[in-house]
């Protein structure tokens, strides 16, 4: 059973690279925009912690694409895949695991590139 959402929250924490720019919680609409450090003002996504920093770990997706109540794209490795046909849903102990963090839609395309290698 795959699920809609990778992230349940309509709040979220906005992390840059900057130490100049502290952690921010702020409100998630379909308008919100990430300030990335190499890319500036995007769209958020969400991937697994683990789509950061490995490649060829493989690159999954919801099986509803993104829309216009929920137009962020998200993804996830086979490993939190296992855990999430392990657990049923998304839940703090899946949630925790991945260790869902927001990227802007150009790391988003990089690491599903580099997730295939």
């Amino acid at each position: 059973m795959r699920l809609r959402h990778a992230v349940h929250s309509d709040r979220l924490v906005s992390r840059t690279n900057s130490l100049d720019r502290p952690n921010r919680v702020t409100e998630l609409t379909k308008n919100s925009k990430v300030d990335c450090v190499e890319h500036g003002l995007l769209r958020p996504t969400f991937v697994c912690r683990h789509l950061l920093d490995r490649t060829g770990v493989g690159f999954n997706t919801p099986d509803v694409p993104p829309d216009s109540e929920w137009p962020f794209k998200q993804a996830w490795c086979d490993e939190c895949d296992k855990m999430l046909m392990r657990v049923g849903e998304w839940n703090d102990e899946s949630e925790g695991f991945a260790g869902i963090t927001m990227i802007c839609e150009n790391c988003y395309e990089k690491r599903r590139l580099a997730a295939a290698k």
